[in-house]
């Protein structure tokens, strides 16, 4: 079994992703901290280079979180089937898009 691939910084063309994905993504999840009120930390990466990593909503006390924030997570298998998925994906194990995928039928 090999080692998981070590995550680093770098440019969006690194990653393969147009100039915008951080900003796209940020939004996103700036929209829907503020709707829910739900602090949580979002790290997407693509081709092991990490596109945005950042820290939304407050704690129980109104303080800001850090991206080293640890938040409670209710159902972990969703968690680890998102991950597991993800690094299938980029592993070219799966296509998501594919309409002939076994994973469709």
């Amino acid at each position: 079994m090999n080692a998981a691939p070590i995550l680093r910084a770098g440019s969006s063309a690194e990653a393969g992703v147009p100039e915008h994905a951080k900003l796209t993504i940020d939004t996103f999840c700036q929209e829907w901290a503020e709707a829910t009120k739900e602090p949580f930390v979002t790290l997407v990466a693509k081709n092991r280079v990490i596109i945005t990593h950042a820290s939304f909503e407050n704690d129980s006390s109104g303080k800001s979180i850090a991206p080293a924030y640890r938040c409670w997570v209710a159902s972990i298998t969703k968690s680890i089937t998102a991950i597991t998925s993800s690094q299938f994906v980029d592993q070219g194990l799966i296509e998501l898009d594919s309409k002939d995928s076994h994973l469709s039928r």
